[in-house]
Formats: structure tokens, C-alpha cells, sequence
């Protein structure tokens, strides 16, 4: 990245299969006190102003697509449609394509222009270095072609050996049937929810845009992951139990 785009930001890296990532994240270290540049933008919201930084959910799920001994979400997610919800900086999600799957990347607009879609762009593996990279366990040649589907139609830029990464605004508070162009995001195959309803503002419209992606009738899987913030008496965050259960009401299976 150049001078400008790192002006109050920070750069935060993953390696997955030996490829490593990188998003700008905020300073907050060292931040000014100062008005948030999309404070004006339509889908302003408290959440969305937290999604400058790389939080617990995100960093559980790399560490399980790094694990070796257990491997399961990478083997979840190789090869596949993956789509991720509230992406934030999208380190979550291009560690996923550095594991090999095909990640659309989504949050409300400003997030998709401001950070998502720089982070995306600044990495783009370029195709001879990633035919480079191809390894037994992780190139194409290890995957069935009768158990992988292909990549997302025309989307995006090639991350590692075989993966790639896009980036897609998804509101919420928008019905999903609304906001499947330029690329269908109910074609999911796995979704990824890390961080993102941990607001009891954001618990219905995060579980009618679930259901809805869920609802495919070739049968996506979602793998949920957040801290725990809610205590007894907490009206603003929402405990993991009660969004469990309004999944379970929803008709998901938990």
C-alpha cells in the first residue's frame, strides 16, 4: 500500500498454507480524535464503524483453517463457494482463499468500498506465481471433480495456489433476493459468520439474511463464531444462546 492509503491504519497479516494475507486495519493506538469518514454514508451504524478491526470470531476461525491436526475447516471450505457476512477488513475471508476457497466477501457498501475491496485488490496473487505455488495438498489436482463445484462465475481476484477472493455490499436490513448481482451470493456453498450479531439490533436482520442464504436448495452450511460479550443484565449485546435460539425458531438446525 502506498503513503496514503496507510494514514491512520495498520497493516495485520495471516499466513495459511504458506501464503500469507494482509488487510489495513484502524490505528487505534494512535488514532486522533477526529469524525469517522463514513459517518455521512447511508449505512452508517455502530456496527459498521467497528468493522475497521479485526476481532476474536475472525481470528478463531484462522487460527482453525491453520490447524493441522484437525483440519476441518479447511477441508470445509477447499475448493467451494464460500461466502462471508460482515467482512469487515477481510482478513477472515482471504485467509480462507489462501486455503484454497473461492470467498465472496460482504458488508454494507462503505465497508465494501473503503476497506474491503483496497484489501482484496492489494492481494491479488498473480497467475505465475500462484501456478508457483501449487503444492500436492493444496492444488487442483488433489480435489475430486465429482465432489468440488467450480468458483463463483467471474468472480475475482486469484489469492494463493488456487484460491480467490470478491467483494460484494450485502445489507441486512436489504432482502437478499434484492442484491444477487453481479454475483448471486444464495449460491454459497459454506457461509461464514464471525462477529456479526453480537448487537441485539442486529440479531433479526442477521437472522432473516442467514435463513434466507440457508434456504438453497443445494444445502449451505454456516459456521458461526463470536465472543460472548453479553452479561445478565446487557440490553445492547446479545448473548450466543439467544442467537442460537432465534436460529432454532427460524427452522435452522443448529
Amino acid at each position: 500500500w502506498d503513503k496514503a492509503a496507510m494514514e491512520g491504519k495498520v497493516a495485520v497479516h495471516a499466513k495459511v498454507l504458506e501464503h500469507e494475507v494482509a488487510v489495513l486495519r484502524k490505528d487505534i493506538e494512535n488514532v486522533e480524535e477526529g469524525q469517522d469518514p463514513y459517518f455521512f454514508e447511508e449505512d452508517y451504524s455502530v456496527a459498521a464503524s467497528t468493522a475497521w478491526l479485526v476481532w476474536e470470531g475472525s481470528w478463531a476461525l484462522i487460527e482453525l483453517l491453520r490447524r493441522e491436526n484437525d483440519p476441518w475447516l479447511r477441508r470445509l471450505v477447499d475448493g467451494r463457494r464460500v461466502l462471508e457476512l460482515g467482512a469487515g477488513t477481510g482478513l477472515l475471508g482471504l485467509a480462507v482463499a489462501a486455503a484454497g476457497g473461492h470467498c465472496v466477501l460482504t458488508d454494507v457498501r462503505s465497508m465494501t468500498e473503503g476497506s474491503l475491496r483496497p484489501n482484496v485488490e492489494g492481494n491479488h496473487t498473480p497467475p505465475r506465481e500462484a501456478a508457483a505455488g501449487l503444492s500436492p495438498t493444496a492444488g487442483a489436482a488433489a480435489r475430486p471433480a465429482d465432489t468440488r463445484l467450480q468458483g463463483w462465475t467471474g468472480a475475482g481476484s486469484m489469492v494463493g495456489p488456487t484460491g480467490s477472493a470478491d467483494v460484494q455490499a450485502l445489507d441486512w436490513f436489504k432482502p437478499v433476493s434484492s442484491q444477487c448481482f453481479p454475483i448471486d451470493v444464495t449460491q454459497a456453498e459454506v457461509i461464514l459468520a464471525a462477529e456479526c450479531a453480537w448487537l441485539a439490533e442486529l440479531v433479526e436482520p442477521f437472522v432473516r439474511t442467514l435463513v434466507a442464504l440457508l434456504s438453497a436448495a443445494h444445502g449451505p452450511k454456516c459456521v458461526f463464531a463470536f465472543r460472548e460479550r453479553a452479561g445478565d443484565a446487557s440490553t445492547a449485546f446479545i448473548g450466543r444462546g439467544e442467537v442460537l435460539r432465534r436460529l432454532e425458531e427460524a427452522g435452522c438446525e443448529v
